[in-house]
């Protein structure tokens, strides 16, 4: 973050994880003029002002304990499917280790508990609900994106230690990432059904050990040994 080069005319928006939202981590986007929303763990302390003025620090669960349904308005989220409906509360306060900030609550229904309640908190204190709902959302995807990598492409297997590697890894499970991107939409443009990553995955190598055992049979059917067979396979079953 103290050294990334920003390209000509961009403004950075650090999209974080709960595990980061940190205060060094804040504290260093702030110096150079950067935004950050994050996830919230639901421990985290904010600060109250009473009506009388009084000031105190409750859990961020603590306070959306005390929320109503009333409290919550409905507001689109946006997938990469289309937008879904969510119910927000979105307050101005204090965060420990944080600073001033605005805290957002989400839950896929008014009623529904804490264990089905989410947290973020931003560092832009003028943004709308919407937009603060807008900023999560973009950073939800790219936790998807994470747990991706991590169910299909064995990302937390793997330890790097240079940015050239990182660099190196990155760039081969994001080519494989927007091919399996295009195997959905080319499903979808013919069966108008949606896939999943993983369905696209399993599609791909379903159809190759369809193409495995048909080549297979035409070797048989033309005569050839299993000793030729095996030899002929010897390459791919090094891979």
């Amino acid at each position: 973050m103290a050294t990334f080069e920003l390209p000509p005319g961009t403004h950075t928006h650090v999209l974080i994880d709960c595990r980061y939202m940190a205060k060094r981590i804040w504290r260093a986007a702030q110096r150079r003029g950067w935004n950050v929303t994050g996830g919230l763990k639901s421990n985290r302390v904010m600060r109250l002002i009473d009506p009388d003025g009084t000031r105190r620090w409750v859990k961020v669960r603590e306070y959306a304990a005390d929320l109503t349904p009333e409290d919550f308005c409905e507001v689109l989220w946006p997938t990469e499917e289309g937008d879904k409906v969510v119910y927000a509360h979105l307050v101005k306060t204090w965060v420990r280790g944080l600073g001033p900030c605005q805290v957002l609550i989400v839950k896929l229904d008014p009623d529904d508990d804490l264990e089905h309640t989410r947290y973020w908190a931003t560092s832009r204190p003028d943004d709308t609900l919407e937009q603060v709902v807008g900023h999560a959302a973009r950073r939800w995807d790219i936790e998807v994106l994470f747990a991706d990598f991590k169910e299909l492409m064995g990302s937390d297997h793997y330890q790097m230690r240079s940015a050239r590697g990182i660099l190196r890894f990155w760039a081969l499970g994001l080519c494989l990432y927007r091919f399996l991107d295009e195997v959905r939409a080319a499903h979808y443009r013919i069966w108008e059904e949606r896939l999943t990553l993983g369905q696209a995955r399993q599609q791909i190598r379903q159809s190759h050990w369809e193409g495995l055992l048909d080549w297979i049979f035409d070797q048989i059917e033309a005569g050839a040994t299993r000793n030729e067979i095996r030899q002929a396979l010897q390459p791919a079953m090094r891979l």
